[in-house]
């Protein structure tokens, strides 16, 4: 499972080089954490790792032209959130995206092994895991909040736009 700290930056920084605004962007990083909520219920990668129940919430909300505009855009962003975060766990382990109406979890393995010997050889591949969908109690919670590997990445994503920030910031006093 990819670590808080890297759902929230890697949607962030994704929401970010799509072009969105600091608050939006903000907003979809926030967003992104939500379906590991799921924790405080004794499971994980349960309903809340599923699109379904997200679009059944959402799509009503955003579709009814009657609604103010900020509230529609809210379950927008909610919905681009939660969708970045069930994709990036699909590289991690099975995750139940279309659950209930598909009744496999999936799994995404991509590889890609560069050796270097006598003679270089590329190594590639991508597969697609299924397994059925089985919801199981969690005792307690044994996962890292951030790893040295999620700090350094997410290190990687804001210092760019850190360092855009206070230049930005400086060449406006100047």
């Amino acid at each position: 499972m990819p670590e808080p700290l890297l759902h929230f930056t890697i949607a962030f920084a994704s929401s970010k080089l799509a072009g969105l605004d600091d608050e939006r962007s903000l907003l979809i990083a926030f967003f992104s954490l939500v379906p590991d909520l799921d924790v405080f219920f004794h499971v994980h990668r349960s309903l809340t790792h599923s699109l379904v129940p997200w679009l059944l919430i959402a799509l009503p909300v955003i579709l009814v032209p009657k609604r103010e505009n900020r509230i529609r855009l809210l379950f927008i962003l909610l919905l681009v959130g939660v969708s970045l975060h069930i994709f990036l766990d699909m590289f991690c382990g099975y995750t139940p995206f279309l659950w209930p109406i598909y009744g496999k979890a999936v799994s995404i393995r991509v590889s890609f092994n560069v050796r270097i010997a006598s003679l270089m050889s590329f190594r590639t591949g991508i597969s697609l895991d299924e397994t059925p969908v089985v919801f199981t109690y969690i005792d307690k919670i044994d996962a890292p909040l951030m790893t040295e590997r999620g700090i350094a990445v997410s290190l990687a994503l804001f210092v760019p736009y850190t360092l855009r920030r206070i230049l930005k910031a400086s060449s406006l006093r100047a």
